[in-house]
């Protein structure tokens, strides 16, 4: 595959000629089927042909057919975990693992002791790793002296679980309100805080966590100040701190965003939907948790109306972007860093009625909450059916979910 590459792109037109000639149609066509994005977008340059294949809708359908339905790594112990809340009144949330090809086993399961106390305003954050996942409270919105969020790391094989302390921002809050200042002697100072990623660290073997805090000059306003702070947890030390670092984020203001959809962990990064302020782009912020570096990837998209609903999808990361309530486009990210590597794979559509995007199975296939029901949107036969689950809209999430006996103690020791 390398030899054919270079074959191709860095030989004279009259070679590029002979080299097509000598490779047969239809050993070609089966070749691009199986590249990733980013090496397929390369090859478009070769010739017209290759150049017009996203546009031809037999080869889209067969790429993305092949492209969902390759093996995950973990499909020996692949299941699904839903959360469900089923009643916009309900006091409590369910959570379900689910697997069968038709999903027909269900086995509910009970929450970490610290959420039983909680109503439905707790969501899983982006995905599970190595079989752990993260759940938190979404309520991020407090004071100086009592921010009311729970977070939680658990292992549902284990029913381990390991509570995570709150950061700590007395040294922000003192460069915000010195001394003598005029906000000085407030009872309480507006905050939100919000947890923006979870993720393993693969050099120091760790389990982190990225947390975002900004402030309010009173209990009216409502944009923050330009006193933030990025805070860093490490399992291993079990503690947080501050990092030196300013990324775009999803709390600018006291509006909180969708929780479903908009984080992944994925290769040594956590990635979110970002935007500077109000009015800004809105892109995918990849921060790597070893080397501490930001690369943003815009998404050619204004405003922050976080209509997009981010996966990992056959070892890329992808994009679910409802360009109406009716229609969904998924777009493949051939490179992190490139804004023009955004590939718009297919549209779906038109659906019947409101739907959201919810969550993927291990084939690609889509689970959608249209109002009170989840139902899964299969690719290959572009289908919709329903999974036996009602869910409250924009409450209840789907994420892959993979068995593992890893043991969150023992990294913590």
């Amino acid at each position: 595959m390398a030899y054919l590459y270079s074959a191709l792109t860095h030989v004279r037109e009259d070679v590029k000629r002979k080299v097509l000639d000598y490779i047969p149609n239809d050993i070609s066509f089966d070749i691009l089927l199986k590249l990733p994005v980013k090496s397929l977008k390369r090859f478009t340059c070769v010739c017209h042909f290759w150049a017009y294949l996203f546009k031809n809708p037999l080869f889209m359908k067969m790429y993305c057919k092949h492209l969902f339905l390759s093996k995950y790594e973990y499909h020996h112990n692949f299941r699904l975990l839903l959360k469900q809340t089923e009643y916009w009144y309900d006091d409590n949330a369910d959570i379900f693992l689910l697997s069968g090809k038709k999903i027909e086993n269900k086995v509910k399961l009970d929450w970490p002791p610290p959420f039983k106390k909680y109503r439905e305003d707790k969501f899983i954050l982006g995905s599970a790793v190595n079989g752990i996942i993260c759940i938190y409270q979404a309520s991020g919105m407090g004071n100086t002296s009592r921010i009311n969020q729970e977070v939680v790391l658990w292992n549902p094989s284990t029913r381990e679980f390991k509570v995570i302390p709150s950061g700590s921002f007395e040294r922000t809050i003192l460069k915000a309100y010195p001394p003598g200042s005029v906000l000085e002697d407030l009872p309480i100072i507006p905050t939100i805080s919000n947890i923006h990623g979870f993720g393993y660290d693969l050099v120091t073997n760790d389990y982190k966590l990225i947390q975002y805090f900004c402030f309010f000059d009173n209990i009216n306003s409502t944009d923050p100040n330009e006193n933030t702070l990025w805070q860093i947890y490490s399992l291993k030390s079990n503690s947080w701190r501050d990092l030196k670092i300013k990324m775009p984020n999803y709390s600018w203001n006291n509006k909180l965003p969708d929780h479903i959809g908009y984080a992944i962990y994925f290769r040594g990064m956590c990635h979110w939907w970002g935007c500077e302020d109000h009015f800004g782009e809105v892109m995918l912020v990849s921060f790597n948790l070893a080397e501490e570096v930001v690369i943003t990837t815009p998404t050619k998209t204004i405003s922050c109306g976080f209509s997009k609903y981010m996966v990992v999808l056959n070892d890329s990361i992808a994009m679910i972007e409802d360009e109406n309530i009716f229609y969904f486009s998924i777009l493949i990210l051939g490179e992190i860093g490139v804004a023009e590597s955004w590939t718009r794979l297919f549209r779906i559509g038109p659906l019947s009625d409101v739907n959201k995007p919810i969550g993927v199975g291990k084939n690609g296939d889509i689970f959608l909450n249209r109002y009170s029901e989840i139902e899964n949107f299969n690719l290959d036969t572009e289908m919709i059916e329903e999974i036996g689950f009602s869910g409250e809209f924009n409450q209840s999430q789907i994420i892959i979910y993979n068995d593992s006996l890893l043991l969150i103690g023992g990294i913590h020791s």
